[in-house]
Order: structure tokens, then sequence, then C-alpha cells
């Protein structure tokens, strides 16, 4: 049976890339390219809620919000390195 710390060194394989991208994205000059990671990350997280649905899962509600979360925390990445360089420009 997976323990806790089993299901959180998961979703850390998953989404520590998406965090390094974001970062890496972010910072460039077009705005354009700090949204697609966000876009990707939704776009799997709209891929696993609906096979886990067709599975008939009952862990749909905590998928829609670990989603919900990723994104805000992608978006916030974006505001954040946006407002930093602004302020040292």
């Amino acid at each position: 049976m997976p323990t806790v710390w089993d299901n959180l060194f998961t979703i850390l394989i998953f989404a520590i890339p998406f965090l390094i991208l974001q970062v890496f994205f972010s910072t460039r000059k077009k705005l354009i390219w700090g949204i697609i990671v966000p876009v990707l990350w939704s776009a799997f997280g709209v891929w696993h809620i609906i096979s886990n649905y067709r599975q008939q899962s009952q862990n749909i509600k905590e998928l829609i919000i670990f989603y919900i979360i990723g994104n805000l925390i992608l978006i916030g990445i974006l505001v954040l390195v946006r407002y930093i360089k602004g302020r040292y420009k």
C-alpha cells in the first residue's frame, strides 16, 4: 500500500520540471513564453482528470483542486518574475 511519501514523491517528479521550466520561460522578454507552461499544465490536468473520470475514480475533486493550485503557482511565478524584472530595470 502506498504511503503519503510515495504519493508526494510522485507529485514532485511531475511538478518540479514544470516549475523549473516556468522560471526559465518567465525570464524571457515576451510574455507568451511565460504562458506556455501553465497551458501545458492545464492540458495535462484535463487529460488526467478525463482519464480518471473514465475509470470512475473517486478523487476527481482533489485532482481539480490540485491542478488549479498548480496553475495559480505557475501564474504567480510569472507575475513575480515580471514584477521583479520591472522593478530593477
